[in-house]
């Protein structure tokens, strides 16, 4: 009599509830996108050289782009959350859903933080409006290096199983180029 082998989930389709579910999530970011794009500066788009407008241009992008991403987050981890998946422990043996986790987790904690800083005296101004908001992606970036150094320190290489698993994965590196555009941008706006 040989042992029963456990056999792996299937895989996860795409789905009409997944599109809905990431419309859904991409809707506020755009939302958010529009206002943070009222409160940037434009001009310097025109009175830079062409290290500088292509700078700006990256700067402004990522800007822009930066809520859309926030909102899309938590609608990743909710899709990974339906079935068909992993079952209990094992389903945080993925470094996509550990990612999705760790980065929704932090995202109220980190926009709460900002609200708090909001409200002290003294209305602040659109540079320091912008400042404040990229803080955010900075702190993402960090959890998701110190989440891929633990993955391989701690050996953990769970198979990607699906598109989803494969997506949060690379979720935690976009978050990591944003924080790392992030930091230059604030160094690169501090030297001017």
């Amino acid at each position: 009599m040989q042992p029963e082998v456990p056999q792996p989930p299937p895989r996860r389709r795409f789905s009409l509830l997944d599109v809905m579910i990431l419309v859904a999530t991409i809707a506020p970011g755009l939302a958010l996108a529009r206002v943070m794009q009222e409160e940037l500066p434009r001009n310097s788009f025109l009175r830079s050289g062409p290290f500088e407008l292509v700078w700006n241009a990256i700067r402004y992008g990522i800007a822009l782009a930066t809520p859309v991403l926030l909102t899309m987050t938590p609608g990743l981890l909710v899709l990974r959350l339906f079935r068909p998946r992993r079952d209990g422990k094992r389903l945080w043996h993925s470094r996509g859903a550990l990612n999705l986790a760790v980065l929704s987790a932090l995202i109220p904690v980190g926009g709460f933080s900002l609200w708090l800083v909001m409200r002290l005296p003294g209305r602040p101004g659109s540079i320091q409006m912008l400042f404040l908001v990229l803080l955010l992606p900075m702190l993402l970036g960090a959890a998701a290096g110190s989440i891929a150094i633990g993955c391989k320190l701690l050996g953990l290489r769970g198979r990607s199983l699906d598109w989803i698993d494969r997506l949060g994965r690379f979720w935690g590196w976009l978050w990591i180029v944003v924080a790392f555009t992030n930091f230059w941008t604030f160094f690169w706006t501090l030297l001017h």
